[in-house]
């Protein structure tokens, strides 16, 4: 893609999109196995409340599973006015985190949504 843009005569650069993939050994330990009461954990992450990032179809989807909590990172205080209007159980903490962190958060949920308008992740 970069080469059209340059050949169209625009001063255009290819950025890596730096995501580091988890260990086989990392995806093989996680316990798949859940209670039919247990909790659903689902984590919704680095959307904050851009219109491009769509965090509100997104929490809004997690409503079709029963008895499930979201993790959302960053989160902002419409969104938490949002989810509680909407009665969702949720953790959160307000600001982006390091990557090392996110993915430790990625790993122990069963479900995690990231829906994009704006990049391919």
């Amino acid at each position: 893609m970069t080469e059209f843009y340059k050949n169209l005569g625009y001063n255009a650069y290819y950025i890596m999109n730096n995501v580091k993939s988890l260990e086989k050994g990392d995806i093989n330990s996680i316990n798949n196995e859940k209670e039919n009461d247990e909790e659903i954990n689902i984590g919704i992450y680095n959307a904050h409340s851009r219109e491009l990032k769509n965090i509100y179809t997104q929490i809004l989807a997690t409503t079709f599973f029963k008895n499930s909590k979201i993790d959302i990172v960053p989160i902002s205080k419409g969104i938490k006015e949002y989810l509680k209007v909407l009665d969702i159980k949720y953790t959160c903490i307000d600001k982006f985190i390091p990557t090392e962190e996110l993915m430790r958060r990625i790993k122990r949920n069963d479900i995690n949504i990231y829906v994009t308008f704006t990049e391919c992740s």
